[in-house]
């Protein structure tokens, strides 16, 4: 249990503490490894998520997907499962694609929330290319740790949690890095995605950064969506 100290240090923490929740994405073939992270400040939490679950209301009302389906990137995208109840959306991956942006766009102004992702693109491929994710991971850790301390306040980290055997391999990764003492104080925790608004959202700015970098033919139309909605600056080599 992470040890809050007495009630007056607590009562300063909370109000500087913040979340990161950490996705994944990349595609060993072409050898791109990409971690999205999303950062919220705690005293503002609260107030963003009412923004987004305002928006999945909003997707209801208009589109007809309840607010508990998962809205997961690469599915969704890809025009797969039915997650409204109106088969005209399902069936249009046009109407799935301004969903989308709508999505990254909402994220982008969320108050009190800072989002972004790094990625390596490597020659690496199969067992060689889990070790350059695992080091991706590694880097964005020691990132994160970095940023907090020149911020000097403190923070925890979430990672998706999918059940198969990743969460094993995070937690070895991290205590390796040793960073007890430093600004980063608990993590990683995992929580499954369809459990979660927060890592599915960390999930669709881990796709729209994939897709900057990637930049596959026939899919023009998502290349700047990280510009766009997230930085302009694009994700950062790392």
């Amino acid at each position: 249990m992470l040890d809050l100290g007495d009630s007056n240090r607590f009562s300063v923490c909370r109000m500087t503490f913040r979340m990161y929740y950490v996705d994944d994405s990349g595609d060993s073939a072409r050898g791109i490894a990409v971690y999205s992270w999303i950062e919220v400040e705690a005293k503002q939490a609260v107030a963003a998520m009412a923004v987004w679950l305002r928006f999945r209301s909003e997707l209801l009302e208009r589109y007809q997907i309840p607010q508990d389906t998962e809205i997961h990137a690469v599915k969704f995208l890809a025009g797969r499962g039915q997650p409204s109840t109106e088969e005209k959306v399902n069936r249009s991956k046009t109407l799935r694609r301004e969903i989308f942006q709508e999505a990254l766009k909402t994220i982008g102004d969320l108050p009190g929330v800072s989002a972004g992702a790094v990625y390596r693109v490597t020659s690496r491929r199969r067992s060689a290319f889990t070790e350059v994710m695992r080091d991706t991971f590694c880097r964005l850790v020691l990132g994160v740790d970095r940023r907090l301390y020149l911020a000097e306040v403190q923070g925890a980290m979430i990672i998706d949690g999918n059940g198969d055997g990743t969460c094993r391999v995070y937690s070895r990764l991290y205590s390796s890095l040793n960073l007890s003492g430093h600004q980063l104080v608990a993590g990683p925790f995992f929580q499954p995605s369809d459990e979660s608004d927060w890592i599915q959202i960390a999930d669709i700015v881990a796709y729209a950064a994939f897709q900057a970098v990637v930049k596959r033919p026939g899919r023009e139309f998502c290349w700047t969506w990280y510009e766009d909605y997230i930085d302009p600056e694009g994700p950062s080599p790392i």
